[in-house]
């Protein structure tokens, strides 16, 4: 008996993280190919203190103030990078987005607001100033295979 109610534990416990997995799947792109927008993440989603996502194939790198990020296939949105802006200081963001399919939005939040969006392309010296605070670069994406390389740097 204790044997049966052991292996009944044993299998509810190795099913248990299966069942967390399915709450994020791949979200469908609906507005077509040359169309990169999003299309169904919602403003509340894209701030949220507790983002999901579900990658497929991906690949993060860091190296001082450098974010290098190339999924396979994204949906949900995922925090890339942290930092602290101070009173008066400015953040320099370059770099380039690439998106190969799918929809992508990369943006940096500060204490729950969306402060700046980074455009897809070759940047160069884009600017965050006039906020305070605790900031985060995210990328929001709907089914998209894209790769970002960005480089953060106090102005």
């Amino acid at each position: 008996m204790k044997r049966i109610i052991a292996s009944v534990l044993a299998a509810a416990l190795l099913l248990l993280p299966l069942c967390s997995c399915s709450s994020v799947q791949h979200i469908e792109d609906t507005n077509g190919a040359e169309d990169t927008s999003l299309c169904i993440l919602t403003e509340e989603e894209l701030v949220s203190p507790h983002p999901k996502c579900l990658t497929q194939g991906s690949s993060i790198s860091h190296y001082k103030n450098m974010v290098y990020f190339l999924p396979l296939k994204m949906s949900g949105v995922k925090t890339l990078d942290k930092f602290t802006v101070k009173a008066g200081e400015t953040y320099e963001f370059t770099g380039a987005v690439t998106v190969n399919s799918g929809n992508v939005r990369i943006y940096v939040i500060c204490d729950g607001k969306i402060v700046l969006d980074i455009p897809t392309g070759l940047f160069n010296s884009l600017p965050l100033s006039g906020v305070e605070g605790k900031c985060e670069l995210r990328a929001a994406a709907e089914s998209a295979k894209f790769s970002l390389d960005i480089s953060i740097y106090p102005g």
